[in-house]
């Protein structure tokens, strides 16, 4: 092997062009994987934030419940993704439904005190 034309990984070593194409694509995954975990945290904090803090004109919830949508077809949609996942998949699946329960709970309750205040009169 040529070391003038060589790749090598973030340790110094040399690698064949084999070896270093599967090292950036576990590279790759490995950022899915923590982008996909951090949304799911994410999808978490907003629902939990939606029905303790403030949540104007209920955009915390209408953000949150679309963002655990996109979060549960993305995941959906792409297999091999879920299985590079492994054991972090339920937990972050649990995130996202709690997350999403939870922002939805505030919708839900307008949605009765208009259908109350409509029925009343």
């Amino acid at each position: 092997m040529d070391p003038s034309r060589a790749t090598y990984d973030k340790n110094g070593t040399l690698l064949c062009q084999v070896c270093a194409a599967k090292n950036t694509i576990a590279e790759g995954d490995a950022r899915a994987v923590s982008s996909t975990v951090g949304s799911a945290v994410g999808v978490l904090v907003g629902g939990l934030l939606s029905t303790t803090c403030f949540n104007p004109f209920l955009l915390v919830s209408i953000i949150t419940l679309l963002s655990g949508g996109g979060w549960l077809m993305m995941v959906a949609r792409n297999p091999a993704h879920r299985a590079k996942m492994g054991t972090e998949f339920v937990p972050c699946l649990i995130a996202v439904l709690f997350g999403m329960g939870c922002a939805v709970l505030p919708l839900a309750l307008v949605g009765l005190g208009m259908l109350g205040m409509v029925l009343k009169h």
